[in-house]
């Protein structure tokens, strides 16, 4: 008997939630973030948009894709990261990175970050703003199956972005010194600070 009523109860509250979110937009292969004010930024198969809340009416089309970078399948989709971070809103997708602030404006644009044909796995991580410029990496598995870090910075005033460094990793050492081809495994990264506050 318990089970039955708290199936029904868990039906009647899937059903209200159902309701509630009622989106007319439809998208395609869509990855999404709620900004600052209350509306939600979207990534979607053609482009970046920015919706209200109830997912009822695209507020502004940010940014069209060219056809190539048009998000059309699975692969593509694993291509694609938002990251709310330093306060900036940072989107890699295809390896173009869009930087908005955490309200939706889109700051900037680049080029493809990437020269290597292939590359798989790649992460994003951004590291800091400092002196008005927005550190962040892109690490990813080149066609020769070494792990590359590209490290950027974008300058916020003049809105240009610079390589800074690259490093490649063809092997990796364990801990007890032997040595490891990457093997296609998968790519995550984040930057995380010591916080020695506990000491």
């Amino acid at each position: 008997m318990k089970s039955i009523s708290f199936n029904l109860i868990f039906f009647i509250i899937f059903f209200i939630e159902l309701n509630i979110i009622n989106s007319t937009l439809s998208f395609s292969y869509p990855t999404s973030v709620t900004l600052t004010n209350g509306n939600i930024l979207v990534v979607e198969k053609n482009g970046i948009y920015i919706c209200d809340p109830t997912m009822e009416t695209i507020i502004n089309t940010v940014f069209t894709f060219i056809e190539e970078d048009q998000i059309d399948n699975d692969n593509k989709l694993a291509n694609v990261e938002i990251k709310d971070k330093n306060n900036y809103i940072g989107v890699l997708v295809n390896f173009k990175l869009y930087l908005f602030t955490r309200e939706g404006t889109l700051l900037k644009s680049t080029k493809s970050l990437i020269s290597d044909e292939n590359p798989t796995y790649f992460s994003f991580a951004p590291i800091f703003v400092k002196n008005d410029e927005y550190y962040y990496v892109i690490a990813y598995f080149d066609s020769s199956v070494a792990l590359k870090f590209v490290y950027f910075k974008l300058s916020l005033t003049r809105k240009q972005n610079s390589q800074i460094l690259t490093n490649k990793y063809e092997k990796f050492k364990s801990f007890w010194g032997f040595k490891y081809s990457y093997r296609d495994e998968g790519l995550s990264c984040e930057y995380m600070l010591d916080d020695d506050s506990h000491k």
